[in-house]
C-alpha cells in the first residue's frame, strides 16, 4: 500500500479514535478493540496515540474533579463547625470561582441571595471612578468630612478610633485604605453622576434599596451607591465583579457563560489593584481582623481582597471578596455571612469570620 494511503488511513484512525475520548474515562477497555471499519496498517499506532491522549485528559479531569470535591467538602466541614459555635441562625454562602474558565470550584448556600454590598463594593466603585471619571488614585483632597447638600454627612469608621484623623490632605488611595467614606464623595464632587450609574447599568446592577432611618429626601440611595450603601448584590454577582478585575475587565453574564461586556480599561485595573494589594494589610493594622488567624502574613502575602461588615435595615452581615494567588490570580473567592438584628450583640465578629475564610482558603492556596 502506498505511503500516502497509509497516512490517510492513520489520520482516519486518529479521528475515529478521538471520538471515543468521551467514554474513555469510564471504560478501561475503550481502546482494546480495533475501531470498526479501520483495518489499515498503522491503525494500532493511531489508536495508541489516541489512547495516551485520552489517559492524559482523564488524569487531568480526575485531578480537577478530586480537587473540586476536596474543596467542596472542606468548605462544608468548616462552615458546619463554624455555625456550631453560635446559637442563632446564620446565613452563609461561599463561592470559589476559577477565573480561567469561569467555572465554580466550590459553592455552598444560597449564592443567589442578595445582600448589601457596602465596603465590599469599594474596589468596584474605585475602578468605575478611574474608568469613567479618569480619577488618579494619587490625587489629594482636603481631608475633611464630606458634607451633603442638606448639611448631613456620614460617619467614617476610622473616626471611631482616631479623633485626629481629619486634618491636612489625603490621597484617594490612602483614604480608601483607611476606610474613609468621604474620599469617594470628594472624588465624585463636580462630576456627572450619570456616568457612574451608566456603568452600573452596563453591569446589570439595578437592585437598590432605601435606608429606613434616613429620610429619602435627605440622602437618596443614588448618593450613597459609590460606597455600596443601598446597593445589593448576590454572591454570584460579587464573584463575577471581582473576576473582572483580574480577567482583563470582562464582566461575564453568569458563571459558565461565554457572554461578557468589557467594563474596565487596563488603567482602571492596574490602579485598582495598586490599592487592593495593600488592603488586607491595612485591615490588619486598622481593625486587627487577623487576630484569630494562625499565619496572617502568609494569608496577606498570597491573597488580595477585602473583608468588610455591613448593617442593613434587616440584617447584620460580613463579606470577604478577593482573588489568589496574589502573584498570578487564578481564583476568586467570595463569602457572605448574615444574621438577624435580633441576635445583636451576639453577632459574628470580623475576626472570627476572617479565621473561617482563612481556614478554607489555606487548602486552596496549598494546591
Amino acid at each position: 500500500m502506498c505511503k500516502a494511503n497509509i497516512n490517510v488511513m492513520i489520520y482516519m484512525g486518529i479521528l475515529l479514535a478521538l471520538t471515543l475520548l468521551l467514554t474513555a474515562c469510564n471504560s478501561d477497555n475503550a481502546y482494546d478493540e480495533t475501531p470498526v471499519g479501520v483495518n489499515a496498517p498503522g491503525n494500532n499506532f493511531a489508536t495508541t496515540q489516541a489512547s495516551e491522549a485520552s489517559e492524559m485528559i482523564c488524569e487531568t479531569t480526575n485531578e480537577a474533579n478530586s480537587f473540586r470535591s476536596a474543596v467542596s467538602d472542606l468548605v462544608q466541614q468548616h462552615v458546619e463547625n463554624f455555625k456550631s459555635d453560635y446559637d442563632f441562625e446564620i446565613n452563609l454562602s461561599a463561592l470559589i470561582l476559577n477565573v480561567e474558565n469561569n467555572e465554580t470550584i466550590a459553592y455552598l448556600g444560597d449564592i443567589n441571595r442578595f445582600a448589601e454590598t457596602h465596603y465590599a463594593f469599594w474596589p468596584i466603585s474605585a475602578a468605575i471612578l478611574i474608568n469613567e471619571h479618569g480619577l488618579d488614585i494619587n490625587t489629594e483632597f482636603e481631608n475633611v468630612p464630606y458634607i451633603f447638600e442638606n448639611n448631613t454627612r456620614l460617619l467614617s469608621p476610622i473616626e471611631l478610633f482616631n479623633e485626629d484623623y481629619y486634618e491636612g490632605y489625603i490621597s484617594f488611595k490612602q483614604g480608601f485604605l483607611d476606610g474613609n467614606n468621604s474620599i469617594f464623595f470628594h472624588a465624585m464632587a463636580g462630576e456627572e453622576w450619570d456616568a457612574f450609574f451608566c456603568a452600573l447599568e452596563r453591569m446589570n446592577l439595578y437592585k437598590f434599596d432605601y435606608i429606613p432611618d434616613i429620610p429619602y429626601e435627605q440622602l437618596p440611595p443614588r448618593k450613597l451607591v459609590p460606597i455600596g450603601l443601598g446597593l445589593y448584590a448576590s454572591t454570584v454577582e460579587m464573584s463575577l465583579m471581582y473576576a473582572s478585575l483580574i480577567n482583563g475587565g470582562r464582566l461575564f453574564a453568569d458563571i459558565g457563560s461565554s457572554e461578557y461586556v468589557q467594563i474596565f480599561s487596563e488603567t482602571a485595573l492596574t490602579d485598582t489593584l495598586a490599592i487592593m494589594e495593600h488592603l488586607l494589610t491595612a485591615l490588619g493594622e486598622n481593625w486587627n481582623v487577623f487576630y484569630h488567624v494562625e499565619c496572617p502574613e502568609t494569608f496577606k502575602t498570597n491573597v488580595i481582597g477585602s473583608i468588610s461588615t455591613y448593617m442593613s435595615y434587616n440584617e447584620i452581615g460580613l463579606w470577604f471578596a478577593g482573588f489568589f494567588p496574589a502573584e498570578s490570580p487564578r481564583y476568586v473567592a467570595v463569602f457572605n455571612l448574615s444574621h438577624s438584628h435580633d441576635n445583636h450583640p451576639g453577632f459574628v465578629t470580623m475576626r472570627s469570620f476572617t479565621a473561617l475564610v482563612y481556614n478554607i482558603m489555606s487548602y486552596v492556596l496549598s494546591d
